[in-house]
């Protein structure tokens, strides 16, 4: 069984991991970078292209598609969807996801507690924008950003305006959000594989800092779930038609609320935080896949 999985880099920790559990199960790993991908269409029979041959005999696609390129990227995904090639992920699912705003929206409508957040881009609304959130301090966020980059928390009204404004004359789209104190630099990284959660660790933000991201230099510890956390989770990876996802969410003073829901989750930290192998789910989940396509 060859399983495909897109990723631009074979040292990724994740991708590296992902390699080695389907050596493990005796699968045949097959790393393709997107970019390298060639999509032809409009012929009487639409092919996938790497590395100018054609691509054939995958039986399942595991998608870890970075944020800078996630139009083609999807694009590749559904292509192979297209060819009745099975995956973790649907493009949709992943395109929704990493619209923050679109994403939020989605959870909200679905019923699940989320802060409250603003799309602004009149600069006269900026003020009035933060009243609608609970006021300052409020976090200014980038629609499309990962691993804590393009998050700001700021103090003051005027501090916000200025700052938006800078970013919006670099062309940037950017949401304002309620902070919620009662967090206190704390929040929750979920792994959710077809549906049920694999592992989870409490992420605690550095001194100084309110980014609890690994990346941004938090710390973590393993964290077991309350029925309620799982549920939440576990319904939030399920309203994007993720079969993979990160969920990220915070205890708040009106319940669990979701942050944002990764579609491409890396999962180091959380497997060195808490010991569990989060690859070998992803694998079997993967297998299980291509065995229902092949009806074996």
């Amino acid at each position: 069984m060859r399983v495909a999985i897109l990723s631009r880099k074979r040292s990724l920790y994740s991708t590296k991991r992902l390699i080695e559990e389907c050596k493990k199960q005796e699968l045949e790993p097959v790393v393709l970078n997107p970019l390298k991908c060639d999509i032809i269409i409009g012929k009487k029979n639409d092919f996938l292209y790497y590395n100018k041959r054609r691509l054939e005999s995958i039986d399942v696609v595991i998608p870890r598609i970075g944020s800078s390129i996630t139009q083609y990227g999807i694009s590749v995904l559904r292509r192979f969807l297209d060819m009745g090639v099975p995956s973790v992920a649907n493009p949709e699912g992943i395109a929704r996801a990493r619209d923050k705003f679109q994403a939020l929206q989605i959870l909200s409508n679905s019923g699940l507690l989320v802060p409250q957040t603003i799309m602004v881009r009149n600069p006269a609304n900026i003020s009035k924008a933060i009243d609608r959130v609970g006021g300052v301090p409020v976090i200014i966020k980038l629609i499309r950003g990962t691993q804590g980059v393009g998050v700001i928390i700021l103090e003051s009204k005027q501090s916000a305006a200025s700052t938006v404004e800078a970013l919006w004359r670099m062309g940037r789209h950017i949401l304002i959000q309620q902070y919620i104190i009662e967090s206190r630099g704390m929040d929750m990284r979920i792994m959710v594989v077809d549906g049920k959660v694999v592992a989870s660790c409490r992420r605690i933000a550095r001194f100084g800092e309110f980014r609890s991201n690994i990346h941004q230099g938090a710390v973590g510890e393993p964290l077991e779930l309350t029925p309620e956390q799982q549920e939440v989770a576990e319904k939030a990876a399920g309203i994007f038609g993720l079969g993979v996802a990160g969920v990220d969410m915070l205890e708040s003073v009106k319940g669990m609320m979701v942050l944002e829901v990764n579609a491409s989750p890396g999962f180091e930290g959380i497997e060195k935080i808490t010991g569990d192998n989060v690859a070998k789910p992803i694998i079997e989940y993967a297998k299980r896949l291509a065995l229902q396509k092949n009806n074996l």
